[in-house]
């Protein structure tokens, strides 16, 4: 289940990245936490191996995905002089959610052993709420302005309270773009630097998060589920030190 999500993931970020930028924002942050919630109902009827591998891959996408608009989002709709605590506490709750999950499914799993269809099912729960939460979640301006429609991007700047004229905003302009500028002689560089920098990060990272249980076990710790609890606990030290 992990590795196939992690798979979905990986593939997600992109993909739904690509699809967000054609149909914009709002309607993609609706589509995936809907996937998200369907396929998390799914596995309450899960028979075989490759049903569970199936919908992680697809969960794995809607997290991807998740991951390449809730963050840009985030900090178009937060000042700059506070957007970098902001993320930090996004990162933050990440790993609070890692490790409130991690604890309540091995309780649960350590009290009723024949309760995993309901664990993998449970992230359907928070998904219900972040979905009523969504629901008034207004579009990006910087997309409308991409799009050239600038009534929309002003109204909804009028909001917050911004406008074109003091904000950065006003130095966006529509203009059409194509994956493949990544590659070109302009971007090639930079495209490879950022690729490579986060295969660095990530797959280390993601072994040691669905792997290091087994890991410990296989040194000989006496309980590898409290270790591996331990390490993603490790991980909330980060975020406060980057927002500062």
């Amino acid at each position: 289940m992990s590795s196939a999500t992690l798979v979905g993931t990986v593939v997600g970020g992109p993909v739904i990245g690509y699809l967000t930028d054609i149909f914009g924002r709002k309607p993609m942050f609706f589509v995936d936490i809907c996937t998200f919630l369907v396929c998390s109902l799914l596995m309450l009827a899960v028979t075989d191996a490759w049903q569970i591998v199936a919908l992680g891959i697809v969960l794995g996408m809607a997290i991807g995905g998740d991951y390449a608009i809730g963050s840009p989002l985030l900090g178009e709709f937060t000042p700059a002089r506070s957007r970098g605590n902001y993320l930090s506490i996004l990162e933050i709750l990440w790993n609070v959610g890692y490790v409130v999950s991690f604890l309540i499914g091995y309780l649960v799993l350590h009290a009723f052993p024949q309760a995993w269809h309901f664990i993998l099912a449970s992230p359907a729960i928070p998904s219900l709420i972040i979905l009523l939460l969504r629901h008034n979640l207004p579009e990006s301006p910087r997309w409308l302005l991409g799009k050239g429609r600038v009534a929309e991007a002003q109204a909804i700047l009028a909001k917050m309270p911004q406008s074109l004229a003091i904000s950065s905003f006003a130095r966006e302009e529509p203009e059409k773009t194509r994956w493949t500028t990544l590659f070109t002689k302009d971007y090639v560089g930079r495209t490879i630097f950022c690729s490579v920098f986060w295969i660095c990060i990530v797959i280390p990272y993601f072994a040691l998060v669905f792997f290091q249980s087994e890991v410990l076990a296989v040194i000989g710790l006496e309980n590898p589920i409290i270790g591996a609890l331990i390490g993603t606990c490790v991980a909330l030290v980060g975020p406060p030190w980057a927002g500062s």
